[in-house]
């Protein structure tokens, strides 16, 4: 069979997670985003289809007694794509690791910090999977990452999770990825990396401006100085973050996955990282070919390629 292109590639996993929202509620709140936010969306729901796969299969090999998905910033589980007239649809990242086929998660614990969008959610959920199968958190995940524990524990042994943290900004402090880490020594990450954020709160601590030095600072779990001597050096905020994810937390295994925008413009990155090592390629690839695929893409190729799927002929004449 001939490699497909990633364009076709493209199609593909969006065409999968437009039905997948077919089922969604939209009479409540949604969480709207810009069309490259699909792109994130693929991801989670490529890797988390991947992780739950070899986790469910290698279970009794690795005595694992469940597989747990994290998401520490949940949203509504369903995002409104802002680039067209048209109301385009796609499950959020809770959704996308709660719906997965054949393979699934045992457990799934979303935190959120709107109250509003916590219920939602629930009520989302609720559809998909039995009440005892999931929890939704309502408050800030820096504070409640105790909670998310002490959960996962009341119903396992030795789990094996995947956190998903995508934060709008610095809001998530390195030392709650820590704490969960350190509890759980088996557990992927897949990290939303906002470099341009990163570099605007920096130059603010450059000017002195001392109110966001904690916020950089706590995103990081490093002194200002530090963080600001590697920015001078060269050093980018995502390959400081994967630093700090592969020294920190042990995390050796992974890719960091572009997510652009108009052009080659890259709004952020997502951090794939793995502690596995008995049969880590396999996890290893996933982050791979997520890399691999979403290299090019933009947000333009995006809206093209939903217009082709809901079959929008005058929408795809202002593409060409």
């Amino acid at each position: 069979m001939p490699k497909i292109t990633n364009e076709e590639w493209l199609k593909q996993k969006l065409t999968e997670l437009t039905k997948l929202a077919e089922g969604i509620t939209r009479e409540e709140p949604t969480t709207d985003y810009h069309d490259f936010t699909a792109l994130k969306l693929i991801a989670i729901h490529y890797y988390a289809t991947i992780f739950a796969k070899i986790v469910q299969s290698q279970k009794r090999k690795n005595n694992f007694d469940g597989a747990v998905y994290v998401d520490l910033f949940a949203g509504t589980g369903l995002v409104k794509l802002k680039g067209s007239k048209f109301n385009d649809y796609l499950p959020g990242s809770p959704i996308c690791a709660a719906i997965l086929k054949p393979h699934k998660f045992d457990y799934i614990v979303c935190v959120e910090s709107n109250k509003k969008r916590c219920m939602v959610l629930k009520k989302r959920l609720l559809k998909i999977l039995p009440e005892e199968k999931f929890s939704v958190i309502q408050g800030d995940c820096n504070k409640n990452i105790s909670k998310v524990i002490q959960l996962i524990n009341e119903k396992f042994k030795n789990p094996i999770l995947l956190t998903f943290v995508d934060p709008e900004g610095l809001e998530i402090k390195f030392s709650t990825l820590k704490t969960l880490s350190l509890h759980f020594q088996k557990c992927d990450f897949m990290v939303n990396v906002n470099s341009q954020g990163v570099k605007r709160v920096s130059a603010k601590v450059e000017k002195g401006i001392s109110n966001v030095r904690g916020s950089l600072e706590e995103y990081y779990d490093k002194d200002a100085k530090r963080i600001l001597y590697d920015l001078e050096a060269g050093m980018q905020p995502e390959d400081q973050y994967a630093e700090v994810i592969k020294t920190v937390l042990g995390k050796t295994i992974g890719s960091t996955i572009k997510i652009r925008g108009e052009g080659n413009k890259i709004e952020y990155y997502l951090l794939g990282y793995t502690r596995m090592t008995q049969g880590g390629s396999q996890y290893r690839k996933g982050f791979k070919v997520l890399a691999d695929r979403l290299d090019g893409i933009d947000k333009k190729k995006v809206r093209r390629e939903i217009e082709k799927i809901h079959n929008r002929q005058s929408e795809l004449d202002s593409f060409s």
